[in-house]
């Protein structure tokens, strides 16, 4: 088995016991492209006031992150203009911070 299988095996396993234990949002996800369907999604993770390091070790915070597990995404990656709706709120994907082919977490901003 290779490692991103291994990994990506391993985030699977994370993401069952998050959700099982309250600690993911079910969600959608529209694309950015006109007359797209919205994803539904059952496990994303938002964290708010985030602290990221930039491409040159500067620290960088921002308002919002949201994690999704590719795999719930079809295929499909977020990209910038993208919409995820949370609990009511909505976050509007600006890029993504990271992913390694298992989840993608997205720098979004809220409210929008």
């Amino acid at each position: 088995m290779s490692q991103k299988t291994t990994f990506r095996a391993l985030d699977a396993k994370i993401a069952r016991v998050l959700a099982r234990s309250g600690l993911t949002d079910a969600a959608t996800y529209t694309p950015p492209t006109r007359g797209a369907a919205a994803l539904a999604l059952d496990r994303v993770m938002v964290d708010r006031n985030v602290q990221l390091t930039g491409a040159d070790g500067q620290i960088v915070i921002v308002d919002a992150t949201v994690t999704v597990f590719l795999a719930d995404l079809s295929g499909i990656e977020p990209v910038h203009g993208g919409r995820f709706v949370v609990e009511g709120e909505t976050f509007t994907v600006e890029r993504q911070a990271s992913n390694d082919g298992s989840r993608v977490v997205c720098v979004v901003k809220e409210g929008r």
